[in-house]
C-alpha cells in the first residue's frame, strides 16, 4: 500500500485552480501560460477579496486548503449581502472560464499577450458583485473572459456604463446594435422603415453607443472601393456585399450613426440577433442608389460589372467571407 505524501510536500496549487475546482469547472488543459495567470489573478480578486478569512487561510496556510480540496464557502461571507455579492461574483468568473474554453476552441486565439490589470479588475469587481440577473452575468462573463484573454479590450469608460446597466437597458442594446453592419455604423434611413426608430436612436444616443442621428450635419460613412474588389460589409449572420468589377473606384458616402468606442467594445459581448433581412435589403438599395448617382449606371446597366448584394454568411475566414446571397439590389424601371 502506497503511503501517502506529507501534505507539506503536495503541489501547491494556485487560487484560481482552487477556484475553478470550487466551482466546479477545470482550467482549460492548454498551453495559454499568461491567459492562464491572469484568470488566476481575476478569480483571487473577485472572490478572494470578499471573503477575508478565506484570504488569510490562503495567504497563511495554502497547503491545507489544497488538502481540504475545496472551499469552505461559509467562511467567505459574514452576512446575507455579503453572500449575494460572492454568489454574483464567483457565478461570473464560472462564466468567464466557461468562454475562456470555448473561445480558444473556437478561434484559435493565442495566449494573452500581457498581464490583466490591478485598477481595471477591482473596477470590474465592485460594479459585478450587484449584476444578479442571468442576462447581465453573462454579459459580465464575457468581458471578464475577454478582457482575461486579451487585456485592454473593454475600457474603463465602458465598465462605468455597465455599471448603472439593467435588464432592459442590455437587451434594448442588443437589439440595436443587431442593425450594425462593418463593425462600426447603423445606417441613417428615413423614420418609420424597417429598423431602429428615432426614439430608439435618440436613446442609445444619449446613452454614448452612437454618434448624432440628425440628417442635416450628421455624419457620413465614406467608402472606397478600388476597382476589381469585392467589398464585404457584415452584420449579425448576414451582411452585404459591393461588388466592384470595373475598372474604376468607387466613392460613395452612406448617411449613419458611428458606434462610439463603448458601442463597439460591448458589440464582442451583447449577443446581438441576427439583422433584419429586410432591413438589409433596403440598406442594400440605398447603397446601389448611391453608386448609380455615382456616376455608375453605364456599368450597372451595360456592362453588369456592379453590383450590391445582401446574402447570409456562410464562412468567414482571416482572409475571405463567404456570402449566399438572397437579394441583389436593382433599379427600378423608369
Amino acid at each position: 500500500m502506497s503511503e501517502e505524501l506529507p501534505v507539506e510536500q503536495k503541489p501547491i496549487r494556485s487560487i484560481g485552480e482552487i477556484i475553478s475546482e470550487w466551482l466546479g469547472i477545470k482550467l482549460p488543459s492548454v498551453s495559454m501560460p499568461q491567459t492562464l495567470k491572469n484568470f488566476d489573478k481575476a478569480a483571487s480578486t473577485l472572490v478572494v477579496a470578499v471573503g477575508r478569512n478565506f484570504e488569510e487561510r490562503v495567504n497563511v496556510s495554502t497547503s491545507k486548503v489544497v488538502a481540504k480540496g475545496k472551499i469552505d464557502v461559509e467562511g467567505l461571507y459574514r452576512n446575507a449581502e455579503e453572500k449575494r455579492k460572492i454568489e454574483n461574483r464567483a457565478e461570473i468568473v464560472k462564466l468567464a472560464l466557461e468562454d475562456i474554453g470555448s473561445k480558444h476552441s473556437n478561434d484559435g486565439k493565442g495566449d494573452a499577450t500581457r498581464e490583466i490589470e490591478d485598477d481595471w479588475l477591482n473596477v470590474f469587481a465592485r460594479i459585478a458583485e450587484d449584476k444578479s440577473s442571468d442576462e447581465l452575468k453573462s454579459l459580465f462573463g464575457k468581458i471578464l473572459s475577454g478582457e482575461i484573454r486579451s487585456p485592454g479590450s473593454f475600457s474603463l469608460r465602458t465598465l462605468q456604463f455597465l455599471a448603472t446597466l439593467s435588464r432592459d437597458d442590455a437587451q434594448a442594446i442588443s437589439q440595436f446594435l443587431s442593425y450594425a453592419i462593418g463593425g462600426q455604423v447603423i445606417p441613417r434611413k428615413s423614420i418609420g422603415e424597417i429598423g431602429p426608430n428615432l426614439n430608439t436612436r435618440l436613446e442609445m444616443e444619449e446613452l454614448g453607443l452612437v454618434t448624432t442621428h440628425n440628417a442635416v450635419g450628421g455624419l457620413a460613412w465614406v467608402l472606397s472601393i478600388p476597382e476589381n474588389v469585392n467589398f464585404p460589409m457584415v452584420g449579425q449572420s448576414i451582411g452585404i456585399v459591393i461588388v466592384n468589377q470595373s475598372d474604376r473606384v468607387i466613392n460613395i458616402k452612406v448617411e449613419c450613426q458611428f458606434l462610439t468606442k463603448i458601442g463597439i467594445e460591448l458589440m464582442k459581448v451583447a449577443n446581438p440577433p441576427p439583422t433584419d433581412r429586410k432591413y438589409l435589403e433596403e440598406v442594400s438599395q440605398i447603397i446601389f442608389e448611391k453608386i448609380r448617382g455615382a456616376g455608375f449606371a453605364d456599368e450597372i446597366v451595360n456592362q453588369k460589372t456592379v453590383k450590391v448584394v445582401a446574402g447570409f454568411v456562410s464562412e468567414r475566414l482571416a482572409s475571405e467571407i463567404t456570402f449566399i446571397p438572397f437579394y441583389e439590389a436593382k433599379m427600378e424601371a423608369q
